[in-house]
């Protein structure tokens, strides 16, 4: 999304109904089975209770990135590069107190924003780029402590889930996919 909110392309994004969205998680119920929806539910553990709250100040920071009225410098989430929601998103102050951040790791995660934010801008939207997020986000692991780390998942996952179109995109993401045991059949159906 450009800082009007549109799609880069200069076209509306697709908004999908509340009704909409509960069609395709009751889809989701008929196309994975008793013992996938059981591990899909594990997977995403217990709500978290800010999970809107979250997803509301990540899209306006979005649309907001250069106007400078987001929620950190220049306007964006979590005071950074937005296009790394989860160094973001582990940084955001409602994520933080839930996972009990301690002061030295969050120190770690700004280290880690900065450097993300400077070596970025420096490379192309391909494979370079790729790597670098990887190496971003297996620092952002190690900074954790297993807990947390388990807890950061379920919300991420939860995130994805929310803010996702199509649910279906979520649950096709490798990750996820392997860990769910997806048939060939289930993949085609997604």
């Amino acid at each position: 999304l450009n800082r009007n909110g549109q799609n880069l392309n200069g076209t509306e994004p697709l908004r999908i109904s509340e009704e909409t969205r509960r069609e395709q998680i009751a889809q989701l119920g008929k196309i994975l089975t008793a013992e996938q929806q059981k591990q899909m539910n594990a997977l995403m553990g217990e709500p978290f209770a800010n999970q809107k709250t979250l997803a509301q100040e990540h899209y306006v920071s979005l649309r907001n990135a250069k106007g400078g009225t987001g929620f950190g410098p220049g306007g964006t989430f979590g005071g950074t590069n937005p296009q790394h929601p989860s160094l973001n998103v582990v940084r955001h102050e409602l994520v933080s107190k839930e996972l009990q951040i301690m002061p030295a790791q969050l120190d770690k995660l700004e280290a880690l924003a900065k450097i993300w934010t400077e070596e970025s801008v420096k490379l192309n939207a391909g494979e370079q780029r790729r790597t670098l997020a990887a190496k971003i986000d297996a620092d952002i692991a190690a900074v954790l402590s297993a807990n947390q780390r388990g807890r950061f998942q379920q919300i991420e996952l939860q995130r994805k889930i929310n803010g996702a179109t199509f649910k279906t995109t979520v649950i096709l993401d490798s990750a996820i996919a392997g860990q769910l045991k997806l048939t060939s059949q289930q993949n085609e159906t997604l």
